[in-house]
């Protein structure tokens, strides 16, 4: 084993130590003069110049050593080689508690949530909402090569990414009592309202969007056209820009802000975004996409009109434009833990540096503690 720092260069703040060093060195006792009457008669002579001295060693010292201390923990010091061979126990969220009290388990082993930071077993049961296999691998590649690993898992369980996992070592893969955890399955989001910009050449292509609109919100009353030049809405809509040539600058600052804008074919491109970042497809409609600042972008990949793009008189065009425009609401991947048992294989590790920051951390505390005991009592003596 051996000691290492993450942030070398942070030993530079080692200069430091000449702050106290001079500071015990321009502070003096201050000697109180008293005349003595028999000593008046005596020839003054001249007094031997005298040499820099420093007074309280052992303040000086606990003060360097003080800074000293606070330096090396900005340096983020590590041991390397260090070697944690205690069985790990990693339970997933959703198993019985009293379950576990019947399992068979090593003496001294760490307990475990298999959790993003992978708390210990005794706090609160985590979010149900966890990549169990990606984390199952995270785990496999902290710990060290000759640690053993039991993993106790429900019968079918939550998180897995349809793949079975190869790890770097034999696993004690222990199905348990205990259910699935529930996760939270998200709302679809309401469908925007949509803000309609046109001008004179797309009036035309106005009433496909109009259709979509009163599709979305049942709503009787056909949607405004605004003209490009009147003001942009202030509120959370869905900008339908039906405008030939460039775009705005007021636009794209909209935009930026957060707005989301669905462009015309003949829109063109902002110059800040060379091409499309992605495409969303739902089933005829293609639309090329981008993000912008905080907000996003779409643009017709065809123009908005029966010849170019026919499924516009499709009665399912309002679900499949909105079905493009929103992300998926992630699904759970439920899997069977027997079919999932992780394979042995997979590539091995370096162990990871065990940091030691928490520890010059207290070393920090207990310097500051006793420097301050001192100076008081320097002052008190004095």
């Amino acid at each position: 084993m051996s000691l290492g720092l993450l942030l070398p260069w942070a030993l530079a703040g080692l200069a430091a130590l000449l702050l106290p060093i001079l500071i015990h060195l321009a502070r003096r006792t201050v000697l109180e003069r008293i005349d003595f009457a028999a000593l008046r008669w005596l020839r003054a002579r001249l007094s031997p110049r005298r040499r820099p001295r420093i007074e309280h060693w052992p303040l000086l010292i606990l003060r360097c050593a003080l800074i000293a201390a606070v330096v090396l923990c900005l340096a983020q010091p590590v041991l390397n080689g260090y070697r944690d061979l205690r069985p790990t126990v990693a339970v997933m969220p959703g198993v019985n508690v009293q379950a576990i009290a019947t399992q068979t388990l090593p003496e001294g082993a760490r307990r475990l949530w298999l959790a993003e930071g992978f708390p210990a077993l005794d706090t609160p049961t985590p979010s149900p909402t966890q990549a169990s296999m990606s984390l199952l691998r995270q785990l496999d590649a902290e710990l060290a090569a000759d640690a053993t690993l039991i993993v106790l898992v429900t019968a079918q369980f939550d998180g897995s990414d349809a793949e079975r996992p190869r790890l770097s070592r034999r696993v004690d893969w222990r199905i348990v009592e205990g259910e699935p955890a529930t996760r939270a399955v998200p709302e679809a989001p309401d469908a925007p309202r949509i803000a309609l910009y046109a001008d004179a050449e797309h009036r035309s292509q106005s009433r496909f969007i109009q259709a979509v609109s009163q599709a979305w919100h049942a709503q009787s009353e056909r949607l405004v056209i605004h003209a490009p030049t009147e003001a942009l809405p202030t509120d959370a809509v869905l900008l339908v820009w039906l405008v030939n040539g460039p775009i705005p600058t007021t636009v794209l600052q909209w935009i930026e802000r957060g707005g989301k804008a669905l462009l015309a074919h003949e829109a063109e491109w902002p110059d800040t975004l060379s091409a499309p970042s992605w495409r969303a497809v739902e089933g005829p409609i293609a639309l090329d996409a981008a993000s912008l600042g905080q907000g996003r972008l779409w643009r017709f990949a065809q123009s908005l009109d029966p010849q170019a793009l026919p499924h516009v008189l499709d009665a399912n065009f309002p679900h499949a434009l909105r079905t493009a425009i929103t992300p998926a609401a992630a699904s759970a991947q439920r899997a069977d833990a027997r079919a999932h048992a992780p394979l042995q294989g997979g590539a091995t590790y370096p162990t990871p540096p065990l940091p030691l920051q928490p520890w010059s951390a207290l070393l920090v505390a207990l310097l500051f503690l006793g420097e301050r005991v001192l100076a008081a009592r320097t002052r008190w003596m004095a």
